[in-house]
């Protein structure tokens, strides 16, 4: 039986929290229980509002903004993936607040979810009703979905793809607001990238770090959130700003690379707490890897044709970006899909021979920075007993690396053994120039006449425990160098994906 007429405005639910207040680290012990005390209260609005008959449910959605005011209270305190050290205190600090958090978040999910399925039990709406309202009275926005998809697409994909499915998908209205919003959001990547090359000259302001990790975040948000979103709408739309979008997240990727170079990270060090100059670095890579996936999506999605070509030679200009681009996706995987057509026979075949040249420059450039900093003294060739025994360990185990590369492995995780075999298992762990120099031939350099015992970067202590603390495990006798997190491009590129059902958010 059909509810719509049921469904009015004298049948409102009224939340009565609709602000919810974020988890905060410097929070003392009497603010801390001030914020279970919200939490748990929301927790048991949310179990109201999923008691309440469809008709007042609905009712509420429609004709009352604090049932939607709670749920967007929700979307904007939940930390997103990518921002480690808060899923770490969201998650790891107190069981008690991990609690909280795992029931709102499955409370808020089936809120939401109810919102997309209008029937239930022998109560349901008309699909031209559900169609109408969902729209026109803005129960799903562009903004709400991407919020959505941003906090629950890694643990809760199937939700995720019903919720775009029942919104996007079967409302043609939203097309001319992704429209929109595509623009917006191209408009908002340009404006940060040109605030990050503000913000990275000297001097350099006190909050520096706070505004570099909150500004990789709201971009990682964008990228992450039209990947997943994209598939969804219409060919179209996806056709009319696949170039677009692709050249603005290979654009942002670049400048990135100059605004976060390796000249920088001192200045960061000093401008920012030791968690903030460690975010950073995550975020970056984090931010690369969502760029790589949405430009890979962008050009793969759709049928691979000339404009594909087109497009690639265009992304020979940002050279940073193909390099690593290439390594995770090889583009010439991606042309004998193109070239396999009759209509493009005769395109320029020079962009392979281009990428090819890109490769050669760009890790050149990687190992005259390792030679520079002093990170192929002796590779492969250690004078201590327990490097050598670690390196054979692992040569035999892994025949296929020349010890040159397992030893400039080992540097980079601090000698640990079994970190750098785990990583050598699965070469998609290795920070992006690691992996750009697997199949290199790299030969040792010879102990300078005025080396020193140790090779540092004259910074404050936080930053000096960030890039440098694994070598301190290092054995005596071995060549002292900062590992190679320090380099660009240099961090971890993939990390362990952070789950709601999880009990970490360190990476592999």
């Amino acid at each position: 039986m059909e509810s719509d007429r049921e469904i009015d405005s004298s049948k409102v639910f009224e939340v009565q929290l609709c602000d919810l207040p974020a988890l905060d680290r410097s929070m003392n012990e009497k603010s801390l229980d001030e914020w279970k005390k919200k939490w748990q209260e929301a927790i048991e609005e949310a179990d109201a509002v999923l008691a309440l008959s469809l008709p007042v449910f609905w009712s509420s959605l429609i004709y009352s903004s604090q049932l939607l005011r709670f749920i967007d209270s929700f979307l904007n305190a939940f930390p997103r993936r990518w921002e480690a050290d808060e899923m770490n205190l969201y998650f790891n600090s107190d069981p008690s607040v991990r609690l909280l958090v795992v029931e709102l978040y499955e409370r808020i999910l089936l809120i939401i979810l109810r919102a997309v399925a209008y029937k239930e039990d022998k109560a349901s709406l008309s699909e031209a009703f559900y169609c109408r309202v969902i729209y026109d009275h803005k129960i799903f926005t562009i903004e709400r979905l991407f919020d959505i998809i941003n906090v629950y697409s890694n643990s809760n994909s199937a939700a995720v793809s019903s919720i775009l499915e029942r919104t996007i998908r079967i409302q043609n209205k939203y097309m001319n607001d992704v429209d929109s919003y595509i623009k917006m959001s191209i408009q908002i990547i340009e404006s940060v990238a040109a605030e990050f090359s503000t913000i990275s000259r000297p001097p350099f302001e006190e909050n520096y770090g706070d505004r570099i990790t909150s500004l990789l975040s709201m971009i990682i948000g964008i990228f992450e959130a039209f990947r997943i979103f994209l598939p969804y709408c219409s060919s179209k739309i996806r056709r009319s700003f696949s170039t677009s979008l692709s050249i603005s997240v290979a654009s942002f990727v670049e400048r990135l690379e100059d605004c976060l170079s390796e000249e920088i990270l001192p200045h960061l060090a000093l401008c920012a707490s030791y968690s903030s100059a460690r975010s950073i670095l995550e975020m970056q890579n984090e931010l690369r890897s969502s760029a790589f996936e949405l430009f890979h999506s962008l050009i793969a999605g759709d049928k691979v044709d000339e404009n594909t070509l087109i497009l690639l030679q265009e992304i020979l200009a940002y050279e940073s970006f193909t390099f690593y681009y290439n390594l995770v996706y090889p583009i010439s995987a991606t042309l004998p899909h193109v070239t396999s057509n009759e209509s493009v026979q005769d395109f320029p075949t020079f962009l392979n021979d281009a990428v090819t040249q890109i490769v050669i420059k760009r890790t050149e450039a990687i190992v005259d920075n390792l030679r520079s900093r002093g990170l192929l003294v002796q590779l492969g060739v250690p004078s201590d007993d327990n490097v050598k025994s670690a390196l054979c360990e692992i040569s035999e185990l892994l025949p296929h690396f020349s010890l040159q590369f397992i030893h400039l492995c080992l540097r980079h995780f601090g000698y640990e053994k079994e970190l750098t075999t785990n990583a050598l298992l699965n070469t998609t762990t290795l920070p992006l120039d690691l992996r750009a120099l697997m199949c290199v031939e790299l030969s040792a350099d010879a102990v300078p006449s005025n080396a020193v015992s140790t090779f540092t970067i004259p910074c404050d202590e936080d930053y000096e425990d960030m890039t440098a603390g694994p070598v301190n495990n290092a054995v005596n006798g071995e060549v002292m160098v900062a590992p190679l997190t320090e380099m660009t491009g240099g961090q971890l590129i993939s990390m362990k994906p952070v789950t709601i059902e999880g009990n970490s958010s360190k990476e592999d």
